[in-house]
């Protein structure tokens, strides 16, 4: 509407205030206008680069994919759910993406819809960890970002989104299994133990990183305050500077800070401490009773 206007005003100055061609301007504009909106979803399909309408359309919790993550793998789920929360705030304290941020979070995960159980949250008192060898335990966790990519491109997600599936670990070891291969005396790389990456090219991608982090950290922590999120974050950050994996990503110092500061404060929200409200004894709450009777 705002380019209508503008245009009637241009045509205005230099055709000495004709307005016999205003209504001409407007239908062929409007025509214009719902020839996008009515063309523009099938664009965003083919190319797979969307607008922010066609990303809320696509963060509608119904999509095929959620739902089926949300039946295989209920806890990466919520994890999900969660995650998307913190990435939003955390976008809109540096001015990126928060819509792209949001629905991604939704996404990020899909790939664990096909193996749930392979995944601490998950799990219900069963880790099939136990029964096979950290080598295989990691080519397994590399496949959940390995077979998400295949289906973000399957069902023709935003490529962008598909690029957060495949940097939110980055090139990082996973610790857990590297350190039981080295109990086992293995004697294997480092490598086989890394997620395929590559590290985080774009800022969304980063704090995704940083989110998906935090958010397995404080889910074991028992005494959750901003004392020891505030430490937990800036552990993370530091091993992630010394991993390299926030070399390409464009963060500055300044941004990684309000993206720490947004995320504790959207943690301490989400587990904020309830009022202890204090037990009213039986025998009061019978004299009302018979009061009101």
């Amino acid at each position: 509407m705002g380019a209508t206007i503008s245009q009637i005003i241009i045509y205005l100055i230099y055709n000495n205030f004709d307005f016999e061609a205003i209504p001409q301007i407007f239908i062929s504009n409007l025509i214009q206008m719902l020839f996008l909106l009515g063309v523009l979803p099938y664009l965003e399909y083919i190319t797979r680069v969307y607008s922010d309408i066609g990303l809320l359309e696509l963060g509608n919790l119904n999509h095929p994919l959620l739902r089926k993550l949300s039946l295989n793998a209920s806890g990466t789920y919520y994890h999900s759910l969660i995650i998307a929360n913190l990435v939003e705030s955390a976008s809109e304290a540096i001015k990126a993406n928060p819509i792209l941020l949001r629905v991604g979070a939704y996404f990020h995960d899909i790939g664990k819809s096909l193996r749930p159980l392979f995944f601490t949250e998950n799990q219900k008192g069963f880790n099939p960890h136990d029964r096979i060898n950290p080598k295989l335990s990691a080519l397994i966790l590399n496949l959940h970002v390995i077979k998400g990519k295949e289906l973000a491109r399957k069902y023709k997600l935003p490529i962008l989104i598909e690029d957060l599936i495949v940097q939110h670990h980055g090139t990082r070891i996973k610790r857990y299994f590297f350190h039981k291969s080295i109990e086992l005396k293995e004697n294997l790389s480092t490598d086989l133990f890394k997620y395929p990456g590559p590290i985080p090219q774009f800022k969304e991608a980063a704090i995704l990183m940083i989110a998906d982090n935090i958010e397995a950290m404080t889910r074991s922590m028992q005494k959750i305050n901003k004392k020891n999120i505030e430490e937990k974050i800036d552990n993370l950050i530091q091993d992630l500077y010394f991993e390299g994996q926030l070399d390409d990503c464009g963060l500055t110092l300044k941004e990684i800070k309000k993206i720490k500061n947004a995320m504790i404060n959207t943690i301490l929200n989400m587990n904020h401490s309830r009022i202890s409200y204090p037990e009213i004894p039986k025998e009061l709450l019978k004299e009302v009773s018979k009061n009101e009777n």
